[in-house]
């Protein structure tokens, strides 16, 4: 089966939202794969208007989907929709350009910020979020510019489930774009949320297990990004402790 879709007009870090799909016959040249093509037109501003063509045979990967990212928090939900996409070059520009972001907000308040997550792994399909954690010198001061933060566009959901944290994010439309976990410096989850991705960017081999596992988490579950999160999660939880020790040992020896 394959199906045509129009995306709208605003890219989501290297995703699209798809309005519509329509089905049609197979064309000669599709094969046993997933495409993910981008219709080109002369006018400039047209290169919004993208066109893509997702193919779907047997347990094929899906690139696109429409779906809810909901986690409860009380009475509140998170809600916005996934996506999952190959490794886009822009991420790393996306990351910087939301560093400076989070300086001109936190000033000196701000220590550094690591960029987290898959999108911070070259080579790594994922979710187009961006993942940054900023490291401050008193996280109470944070909490307390939680208005200023909320008024520069950004969602405020406190520690949200980790102790000693403050936790934002940022839509672009129904899609979440960024999550931004906010640490004092010395909380011993910066540890384990670097060393993570630290050690994925030097072992090759756990980076494609990883992708391989993403991809058919998000061929079991793709509207359901718990689901999607739950099947990774005892690998995570059984690599994390392999990569905080090699972070460790790392970090002794330099």
């Amino acid at each position: 089966m394959v199906a045509e879709a129009v995306a709208s007009r605003t890219p989501v870090n290297g995703g699209w939202f798809v309005q519509s799909f329509r089905s049609r016959k197979p064309a000669v040249n599709d094969g046993p794969s997933t495409r993910f093509q981008r219709g080109k037109s002369r006018k400039r501003d047209s290169l919004w208007g993208v066109t893509l063509r997702l193919t779907r045979w047997g347990m094929g990967q899906r690139e696109i989907c429409n779906c809810r990212d909901a986690k409860s928090r009380g009475n509140m939900m998170m809600a916005s929709r996934y996506l999952f996409a190959e490794y886009s070059s822009d991420w790393p520009r996306l990351f910087e350009e939301e560093v400076a972001r989070w300086r001109e907000m936190l000033g000196e308040l701000l220590v550094k910020v690591h960029h987290v997550g898959s999108t911070s792994v070259p080579g790594l399909a994922a979710k187009p979020v961006i993942d940054l954690l900023p490291e401050v010198s008193d996280i109470a001061q944070v909490e307390a510019r939680t208005e200023k933060i909320v008024e520069a566009g950004y969602r405020a959901w406190g520690e949200y489930g980790l102790p000693g944290r403050q936790f934002f994010t940022k839509d672009a439309g129904e899609f979440r774009s960024h999550n931004i976990h906010v640490y004092e410096t010395g909380n011993v989850e910066i540890v384990r949320h670097v060393a993570f991705c630290a050690y994925l960017r030097s072992h090759d081999d756990e980076r494609r297990d990883y992708e391989a596992l993403k991809r058919a988490a998000y061929a079991a579950h793709p509207a359901d990004i718990k689901g999607y999160c739950a099947f990774k999660d005892a690998w995570i939880k059984r690599v994390e402790l392999l990569a905080v020790a090699w972070f460790e040992r790392q970090s002794l020896a330099s």
